[in-house]
């Protein structure tokens, strides 16, 4: 999956894909270029690399290699986009997190208490975007504490982490946490690269550990006075890759989503990543979005091409038209609706039989530019106070947009956009 994330929309958007595999895992990283190829990929479109960190530097320092993507550690990150930024090179990272589960409202505590059993269980807890610290309403808290640790301590612990160096170093910040003051509940004793379960709460922010991504099958539970303490402690992290959100309220759902300070917040779900959808984050855990169009035009050109032919202005390259023609639309809008009025309001009822006949299936659109109204040669405020209406002169400049297309379709749009004008 982590593979796929980065080589897919790149192979999409046309660029080939040079990939240096974490180096606890030589056999598979073979087996994925081998797949690729197996696939039909093009020869060159997709190269595994075993390599050293120096010589990866050299790489990125390399003019043939245009961009850097790393998901990985903090430190690694950062050692990237230092070479990368050297070399004036652009670069996506996907780091550490340590993702709030929030819970302020349920309906069904059971459904709730699974669900954070698997945002923070699942693949052994080894996931960047895994929810790692269960933030609860104090109504709940609870109930929700003596649930999600029974939960946790019946999950299989017959997985592994990644290497016995990453149980040791997870087993490393749980001690520091206990030592700090946190109470600490867990299904057995760490071995070798297993690690059992755990559940630890009274962490505190003056706790070693406090504000560690603990990468592994351990959760921290947090009891919120309300829905701002809640918020308060999500954002009490240098991470910020993504959230899990729980509430039966439309509304604070709405207030909560927008004072998170993450990438990507899930509302009421888990396990709810999708290919078409970006993922990234904010803080430590790095910039710039994988997956979706935003993942795809991370590393893509966005050429912009103006020529000129007579008078007619064309525009090329312009990814979605009716998107594109929407912005405008809702600029007009913005710049309208507070000022309100009858005036206001007949305007925009022109703006909205205009602006969706325009789009000409591609060839040609209409682009808000500007309005303004003449100055009438009467006394505004006297016509109000008498209940009268009146209209003024209505000025609108619009900007017709021509797609580069060939001269008899160019030529029918001009004819067709002139008949629907609007004065």
């Amino acid at each position: 999956y982590q593979v796929a994330r980065f080589a897919g929309p790149n192979l999409v958007a046309g660029n080939t894909v040079l990939l240096k595999h974490a180096s606890q895992c030589p056999e598979s990283s073979a087996w994925i270029e081998a797949a690729f190829h197996e696939a039909g990929a093009p020869a060159g479109a997709y190269i595994n690399l075993y390599a050293t960190s120096q010589q990866i530097a050299g790489l990125i320092a390399d003019p043939a290699l245009r961009g850097v993507s790393l998901t990985g550690s903090e430190r690694a990150g950062a050692a990237v986009a230092e070479v990368a930024g050297r070399n004036l090179k652009k670069c996506v990272l996907e780091l550490g997190g340590s993702d709030p589960f929030i819970l302020l409202s349920t309906d069904d505590l059971d459904g709730a208490v699974e669900a954070a059993v698997s945002a923070r269980a699942d693949n052994v807890g080894q996931a960047c975007n895994a929810g790692k610290r269960m933030i609860v309403i104090a109504g709940l808290y609870d109930a929700f504490l003596e649930k999600f640790t029974a939960k946790m301590m019946e999950r299989d612990a017959s997985s592994p982490l990644s290497s016995a160096s990453a149980a040791k170093e997870l087993a490393g910040q749980v001690e520091r946490a206990v030592k700090g003051g946190a109470t600490l509940v867990q299904a057995g004793e760490p071995s070798g690269a297993f690690f059992p379960p755990a559940v630890l709460t009274g962490m505190t922010a003056d706790n070693e550990a406090y504000y560690e991504e603990l990468f592994g099958p351990v959760a921290q539970v947090f009891c919120a006075a309300d829905e701002a303490d809640a918020i308060r402690i999500a954002n009490d992290t240098p991470f910020g890759l993504g959230s899990y959100l729980f509430s039966t309220d439309p509304e604070q759902v709405q207030r909560v989503a927008s004072a998170l300070d993450t990438g990507m917040v899930y509302v009421n779900g888990v396990g709810m990543d999708a290919p078409e959808l970006p993922f990234g984050g904010t803080k430590r855990s790095g910039f710039g979005r994988e997956l979706g169009t935003l993942g795809i035009e991370e590393f893509l050109n966005k050429k912009r091409i103006r020529k000129i032919f007579g008078d007619i202005h064309e525009v090329v390259q312009m990814p979605n038209l009716i998107e594109v023609q929407r912005e405008s639309y809702d600029q007009f809008l913005q710049m309208v609706e507070p000022k309100g009025g009858r005036a206001n309001e007949g305007l925009q009822a022109v703006f909205k039989s205009v602006f969706p006949i325009t789009d000409f299936s591609g060839q040609a659109m209409l682009e808000f530019v500007r309005y303004e109204f003449e100055q009438p040669k009467f006394d505004v405020d006297e016509c109000q106070q008498r209940g009268m209406t009146f209209a003024a002169p209505l000025k609108v400049t619009l900007r017709l947009i021509v797609f580069e297309v060939d001269p008899e379709t160019q030529a029918k749009s001009v004819r067709d956009i002139k008949e629907q004008a609007v004065d």
